[in-house]
């Protein structure tokens, strides 16, 4: 693990198979779930340098102390965190930092898994806005996964998709309502409601979900050089840019039409 990453190391341990299951809910896709879980970390990592970490654990009230979360792309791999600019002797709080400090940092940050999951669900949009998506058929999803896709498993995946967002959002992350509404843009009022025993059964079906062992092994080191090789903030930014678009497009469409009409009334007045 990165002693100059513990804080994203444990984000990504910790939540990594939650994202994966609430993207194979919403997606009904193996490959699109690894991809949406993968772009959601990219997001994540790319500014969890942005939040300064106070960790009430180690500290008392009145000696709380900041610690800077390096830009991820100072990070190599696994095998050089001992880089030449950030020796593991000098990283940032890395002596008194350790993977179970950055866990319960993690397990206790409400507003970072907001954050992880609101990230996901900019990914979730821009993921059906880019091409219009086809269920495929039972069978084809199950033979790509290596867990039973049951009847009541299949029942919920044909669900809308804001239902299954909210769902897996209230029941399975244990959000509060309001929490849900503020990630989902809909009023608390349309979101669904499961008794104790209903919810208890919902995170039971979900839990043999769970991406295969290869894709679990090899996300770290994927993240890092994703990170080292390519310009993640500006492909955020470009992402971003897109999808600000296609959210508006009938918007923006409208004002080019209607300048068009009256730029044609004008020039007539004057012909």
């Amino acid at each position: 693990m990165s002693e100059i990453l513990k804080y994203f190391d444990a984000l990504l341990d910790r939540y990594y198979t939650f994202v994966y299951q609430y993207a194979f809910l919403v997606s009904c896709n193996d490959t699109s779930a690894k991809d949406i879980a993968f772009q959601t970390y990219l997001y994540t990592g790319d500014n969890v340098r942005k939040y300064a970490i106070t960790d009430k654990s180690v500290n008392k009230p009145s000696e709380i102390t900041k610690v800077s979360i390096p830009d991820p792309r100072e990070i190599k791999s696994q095998k050089h965190v001992a880089s030449a600019k950030f020796p593991a002797e000098q990283t940032p709080a890395a002596s008194a930092l350790t993977d179970s400090k950055a866990e319960a940092y993690v397990s206790e940050n409400r507003e970072l898994l907001l954050h992880l999951f609101a990230n996901c669900n900019t990914v979730i949009d821009d993921f059906f806005l880019r091409h219009l998506r086809r269920r495929k058929s039972r069978s084809v999803i199950e033979s790509s996964v290596d867990f039973a896709i049951t009847d009541r498993l299949w029942a919920l995946m044909r669900a809308p998709l804001l239902r299954k967002q909210a769902l897996y959002l209230l029941y399975c992350m244990d959000f509060t309502q309001a929490e849900v509404s503020t990630l989902l843009h809909i009023p608390e009022s349309r979101l669904p409601f499961l008794s104790p025993e209903d919810a208890a059964a919902l995170k039971e079906l979900l839990k043999p979900v769970q991406p295969d062992e290869e894709t679990l092994s090899s996300v770290s080191d994927d993240l890092y050089l994703r990170f080292e090789k390519r310009n993640v903030p500006l492909e955020n930014k470009l992402r971003d840019i897109r999808l600000f678009f296609d959210r508006h497009i009938l918007w923006i469409a409208g004002f080019l039409i209607l300048f068009m009409l009256l730029a044609a009334m004008y020039t007539s007045r004057f012909a």
